[in-house]
């Protein structure tokens, strides 16, 4: 039978490439193998307890790098001579983790701290604000917050884009994604936008941006077997908070509940098209984000039939908590219903993917 260990040892010793490997799964699925990666949203990167014993080594390395770096060179040393030996060295091992050995989740650890180096070294150097960020907050206020919080994006853009051009890692896409949204949170910010950004607004556009990205991934895969199908993943990854959150800042005009229960219906409503959406899609990640928007929009119904108190909180756990337990058990069936209603052919089908019978 098929074990998909095999194919991530064959993966990893560069034996198969990502690619024919994805093939392969694909192929031995259509023979019936039962023990096949067949769900798009398989998460590969947590198949191997080793790859979290290396992530933990690289994280205490990081901080071990960081102080050393930081004894030799004293109070005197900038953050540029601190953090550049760990940045080199993270690019090394992602080398030999990303590049050579295709080991995802240490390959994962690397990006994530060579991307957060970059934006502390780009929003402390091209800020300007090396050694005096109180100093500068006090003087010019949110003038240096705008600055930092630019700076940082662009730091985050650049490195999560070099990871991605030399490694074609789908985790760095999710990093590039987030990048962009800080930069275009802070640009909003610095315009005075703060209805906006607050109201929902920004929010939802950045999401949906994003999300159709990932859906542009999605159509280039309909089998959800090769490398675009974990790009798109961690495109909705990305994407689907900012969404969720933006529509329930626009439909209850932001806070942390709705304001009433119009408002909260409306959002249900409105929650219940995406999570239709992500069915069709074969994407649990927006449905999996909407749920504490659901939990709120859900409770102030609940509340104005059930009253205030332990039993609103009580029923509205229990209903949301079944809801999700029967979705999960018969997602194939519930997706069979929605993709009752839509075009099997051409793009839709491309970006809908029938269901197995």
């Amino acid at each position: 039978m098929f074990d998909k260990r095999d194919l991530d040892a064959a993966e990893a010793a560069g034996v198969l490439d990502r690619e024919t490997a994805a093939r392969l799964a694909g192929f031995l699925q259509s023979r019936g193998d039962p023990a096949a990666p067949g769900d798009p949203e398989n998460l590969r990167f947590l198949a191997n307890f080793n790859y979290v014993f290396i992530s933990i080594g690289i994280v205490l390395l990081a901080f071990g790098v960081t102080a050393a770096s930081g004894l030799m060179l004293g109070s005197t040393g900038s953050p540029l001579l601190v953090l550049a030996p760990v940045l080199a060295l993270f690019w090394v091992l992602l080398e030999y983790f990303a590049g050579r050995r295709r080991l995802l989740l240490p390959s994962m650890t690397l990006s994530l701290g060579v991307t957060l180096i970059a934006m502390i070294l780009a929003a402390t150097l091209g800020a300007g604000i090396e050694g005096e960020f109180s100093e500068r907050i006090l003087r010019r206020g949110l003038n240096t917050v705008r600055d930092f919080g630019i700076w940082a994006s662009l730091g985050a853009l650049a490195a999560a884009g070099a990871i991605y051009a030399r490694f074609r890692l789908p985790f760095a896409l999710f990093l590039i994604a987030v990048a962009a949204a800080v930069g275009i949170y802070t640009l909003a910010a610095s315009q005075g936008r703060w209805g906006e950004i607050f109201g929902g607004t920004v929010s939802f556009v950045v999401g949906i941006a994003t999300l159709a990205v990932a859906i542009v991934f999605d159509a280039r895969d309909p089998s959800r077997k090769s490398l675009s199908s974990d790009n798109a993943f961690w495109l909705h990854f990305a994407a689907a908070p900012q969404v969720m959150l933006g529509l329930r800042g626009i439909l209850s005009g932001g806070g942390f509940e709705p304001a009433g229960a119009a408002e909260a219906t409306v959002l249900l409503v409105a929650l219940g098209f995406f999570s239709a959406l992500s069915l069709a899609l074969n994407r649990r990640a927006l449905i999996a984000a909407a749920l504490f928007s659901f939990w709120l929009a859900l409770g102030v119904l609940v509340e104005s039939a059930a009253g205030s108190g332990v039993s609103a909180i009580t029923w509205t756990l229990i209903i949301l908590g079944a809801g999700i337990v029967l979705l999960g058990g018969g997602w194939s069936t519930a997706r069979r219903l929605v993709l009752a209603v839509v075009p099997r052919r051409g793009l839709f089908a491309r970006i809908f993917p029938p269901e197995p019978a």
